[in-house]
This record gives C-alpha cells, sequence and structure tokens, in this order.
C-alpha cells in the first residue's frame, strides 16, 4: 500500500474514475452481447416452430389423401424413364 502513498491524491482520483469508467463500458458492452445472444435464440427457435408446424400439415396433408390422388399428385414430381 505504500505505493499508492507515493501517487497524489488528485491523480488517484482520476484513476479511480478511470477504472470505473473502463469497468461501465465493458458491463453495458457485455450485457449488450447478452441480450443479442438471446434474441437471436429467441428467433431460431420461433423459426423451428414455424418450420415444425409446416412439415405436420404437409404429412397431415399426405396421409388424408387416398391413395389414387396422392399417386397422382406424386407422379407430376416424379421423373419417368420411359424410353
Amino acid at each position: 500500500m505504500w505505493l499508492l502513498n507515493l501517487i497524489p491524491a488528485r491523480i488517484q482520483y482520476y484513476l479511480i474514475l478511470a477504472g470505473v469508467l473502463i469497468a461501465g463500458i465493458f458491463g453495458i458492452y457485455w450485457i449488450g452481447g447478452r441480450d443479442k445472444k438471446r434474441e437471436l435464440e429467441i428467433e431460431i427457435n420461433k423459426k423451428l416452430i414455424r418450420d415444425l408446424k409446416v412439415a405436420k400439415e404437409v404429412k397431415d396433408e399426405i396421409e388424408a389423401m387416398g391413395g389414387k390422388s396422392l399417386r397422382d399428385r406424386a407422379s407430376r414430381w416424379v421423373r419417368h424413364d420411359d424410353k
């Protein structure tokens, strides 16, 4: 602690003020990054839920189709190797 006695009180005050300012800036930066990460996770989860709903709708639609209508619809998308 004898080193602090070598630094004048006015300079000690400015050093403490600079330390608090740097800590405050770091804290704001850290909180902003944490919030951005949380927002990104929420967006990813929303997209996942939308995709799962679409997949379920398609699956339900296919299951509701009869064999002939499903075959007719699939034949539009399947390549025929008629030579």
